[in-house]
């Protein structure tokens, strides 16, 4: 999946505090990209996209360039396909 990622990835792991965690938080030189896996059989929607922005408010970005990324077993809503059209810092991604 590295291929769909604008930026060569330095260094990546997961994030987690007492109560929340991002499945992935991968660094660029100048950029971060928050991930979140749903293995759910149902689409993913913007609401998740939204939890997984508010997460990353927590993180420690040093200014660097925000990307998210959604990897779904099941698709995505049609509302999040087209907020990604125009957000180019979102990313899609089918298992």
């Amino acid at each position: 999946w590295d291929s769909t990622i604008p930026f060569p990835i330095k260094s990546i792991g997961r994030w987690w505090d007492k109560n929340e965690e991002i499945d992935v938080v991968a660094l660029g030189e100048k950029e971060i990209l928050f991930g979140e896996c749903k293995w759910s059989n149902k689409h993913v929607g913007l609401s998740v996209l939204f939890k997984l922005q508010e997460k990353a408010k927590k993180v420690d970005k040093k200014g660097k360039k925000e990307f998210y990324i959604l990897f779904s077993k099941s698709g995505f809503s049609e509302e999040l396909i087209e907020y990604s059209k125009v957000n180019s810092n979102i990313l899609l991604s089918n298992f």
